[in-house]
């Protein structure tokens, strides 16, 4: 009875990591016929066959004359599967300041629609902010009118720090509220899975789908601009800590008794390289906790300054820049060298941040332990963000569609 039962448990496994492969490829490259996915997979004809027969008669996939039965599939190899678009959508919900902002997706991947709600998220309550999100999030699903499937999941993605279940958001600088519990209250009122990350982590995801040759394995995102932030994926996977996002980059110390930071501590990275904190340097105000972030418009001048030989500036850009390669060094020295990618408003500033970057870098590690310092600039943080929580989202929900297979079975 033993033996039936491993023997079982090792099919349904089987099972489910070939169905996992045929749904994946679908995602990265489209619609595609079963001779295509059995190339891409490696799987048999025979396996690609009733893999994808079961997954029609469960309305997963759809033919390319839009018929979701297999009557037509059989005998047709070259007939090309889809993924269901009315199968089930996603949410994904990113607060940043000031603004909440939404993205419906179906389960084809494909935007359908998007809304902000302007909020003084500073100033609310936890139960406003709350009830601020899930009406947002309700008046997003009216415009749909249901036309991408019933609501499956929604992903919500925060700059600060969640737990590691994925469930709370335990601080951010946005906020004025702490321990904002958003899965289980979401969960209760729309009776779908909620799960809330770290923006950065939402950038890893969105990376390894958008170029995995360069972002495949092990790799960082860094977001540089109102606040600085990291997410590292490791092993082919996004690192959560075991009780919180782990990867706070932006207060690791760089400086002991240094510059005060906007979480209260004293020479974090985050109180060198974050807009203040060069937008502080700049003006010569070094020591001052500032109530609200510079505005773009303030930015742009000291920019501007820099630009033009002004030493001050210059030399805030530098020390910006000397704090993120310190940082990276010690990264370096604990995981090795990895690809990395810099998002947010900072990477226009990258020229002026690069020498520094660099020196910090240089300085932090010696020669041998070094390895080479790969990065590139990717402007749309939001898209990153956007992306990475749907991808994450339909990812899960193919997971669940597994795991129904095996038990229907």
């Amino acid at each position: 009875m033993g033996g039936e039962t491993i023997r079982k448990a090792t099919i349904d496994l089987v099972r489910e990591n070939n169905r996992a492969l045929i749904l994946r490829a679908l995602r990265r490259g489209g619609a595609q016929s079963r001779t295509a996915l059995g190339q891409v997979t490696g799987l048999s004809p025979a396996a690609i066959s009733g893999i994808t027969s079961a997954m029609l008669d469960e309305g997963v996939l759809l033919q390319a004359d839009g018929e979701s039965g297999t009557a037509k599939a059989r005998g047709r190899p070259q007939v090309k599967l889809s993924l269901n678009p009315l199968r089930g959508c996603v949410v994904a919900v990113m607060i940043a300041v000031n603004r909440i902002r939404l993205k419906l997706v179906d389960y084809a991947g494909k935007e359908c629609t998007e809304s902000h709600v302007d909020v003084a998220a500073l100033e609310m309550q936890r139960g406003e902010f709350i009830r601020t999100i899930g009406d947002a999030v309700f008046s997003l699903l009216d415009e749909t009118l249901n036309a991408a499937g019933p609501l499956s999941r929604i992903e919500v993605s925060v700059q600060g720090i969640t737990d590691g279940a994925g469930e709370k958001i335990l601080w951010s600088p946005v906020l004025r509220a702490r321990e904002i519990d958003l899965a289980r209250r979401f969960s209760r009122r729309f009776g779908v899975p909620v799960s809330v990350m770290n923006d950065c982590a939402a950038m890893t995801e969105a990376l390894q789908w958008i170029d995995p040759p360069r972002y495949r394995e092990r790799f960082a995102a860094i977001l540089i601009g109102y606040g600085v932030g990291m997410g590292l994926f490791l092993d082919g996977a996004p690192l959560v800590g075991l009780r919180d996002s782990a990867v706070e980059f932006g207060h690791m110390n760089h400086v002991p008794e240094g510059a005060l930071c906007r979480c209260g501590r004293r020479g974090c990275v985050e109180a060198y390289a974050a807009d203040y904190a060069i937008w502080r340097r700049a003006k010569g105000k070094d020591d001052q906790k500032l109530v609200a972030p510079p505005s773009a418009e303030e930015m742009a001048l000291i920019e501007d300054r820099a630009r033009q030989g002004n030493e001050q500036a210059l030399a805030a850009y530098r020390e910006a820049g000397c704090a993120i390669g310190f940082g990276l060094g010690r990264l370096f020295a604990l995981i090795g060298p990895v690809p990395v990618a810099f998002t947010g408003s900072g990477t226009r500033t990258m020229d002026l941040l690069e020498e520094g970057l660099r020196d910090g870098f240089e300085q932090s590690l010696v020669e041998d332990l070094r390895g080479e310092l790969v990065f590139e600039t990717l402007g749309d943080e939001a898209a990153l963000v956007f992306k990475g929580l749907a991808m994450g989202a339909l990812n899960r929900l193919d997971t669940e569609d597994i795991a129904a297979l095996q038990v229907s079975s």
